[in-house]
């Protein structure tokens, strides 16, 4: 049966999902020293209640709204996502910015070191917020209306990456300390919007939705060279 093969699927992207984060938290718990982990654990709890709040019920709204919509076309609604990531990334953008503005407030909320390396280490982690939001209207998208064949894909490309993703995490961490795993963990996304977006228009022909992708990943491209570029200056100068 085609619909418990693919509620196995997404169990195991789940398991996955919630592997990599538990991974992420026992190496930050190996590595930090006090000020760093208590750092980390704030950006995680931020990023977690944005999350909450504003990303996962517009992403459930949307997977549930093209999983129940058997009249449209997969072109239609390959527009209808076109459409909502053109609304969408400039909206998680102003998220992460509003985050970022004021992340030295947050640190002081949760009882942390207000230092301007700390200040720094926190709006590096919260440029994960638009990534993380991208991703998930586009794997949405997949879930709904993907095939199985493409589910199960999928899924095997998640635990392939995430077998090299795991060993990267700790060296990086070990090597480079707090900088460094929020570096890794912002970039850990990045792969899973690509393969979204290679699928996602492989059988479209409509304009609009070239030119989505085609503007989306020049966004991304420029972000992730931002971000990788302060990521850097992080390590280098702040340690």
């Amino acid at each position: 049966d085609d619909t418990q093969d693919i509620s196995w699927e997404l169990q195991k992207e789940c398991h996955c999902d919630i592997f990599l984060a538990d991974f992420e938290n026992f190496l930050a718990l190996h590595i930090l020293h006090q000020s760093q982990l208590r750092v980390h654990m704030a950006a995680i709890q931020v990023i977690s209640i944005v999350s909450r709040i504003f990303l996962k019920p517009i992403e459930q709204a949307c997977e549930l709204s093209w999983s129940q919509d058997k009249a449209s076309s997969v072109d239609k609604k390959r527009e209808c996502l076109a459409h909502l990531l053109r609304l969408y990334v400039p909206f998680c953008s102003c998220c992460a910015a509003v985050l970022i503005v004021h992340a030295k407030h947050f640190l002081y909320l949760l009882g942390c070191d207000v230092r301007d390396s700390s200040i720094l280490k926190m709006q590096l982690s919260l440029f994960r917020v638009p990534l993380m939001g991208i991703n998930g209207v586009l794997e949405s998208f997949l879930r709904a209306n993907a095939p199985l064949a493409i589910i199960k894909h999928r899924q095997r490309f998640i635990e392939k990456f995430l077998c090299v993703q795991l060993p990267v995490m700790y060296l990086l961490g070990r090597r480079g300390g707090l900088a460094f795993v929020l570096y890794s963990s912002l970039l850990q996304t990045l792969p899973r919007i690509g393969y979204a977006l290679t699928q996602i228009p492989s059988t479209s022909n409509t304009w609009g939705m070239r030119k989505e992708v085609h503007t989306l990943l020049v966004a991304i491209t420029l972000f992730s060279s931002y971000s990788c570029l302060r990521g850097y200056l992080i390590a280098t100068y702040c340690g």
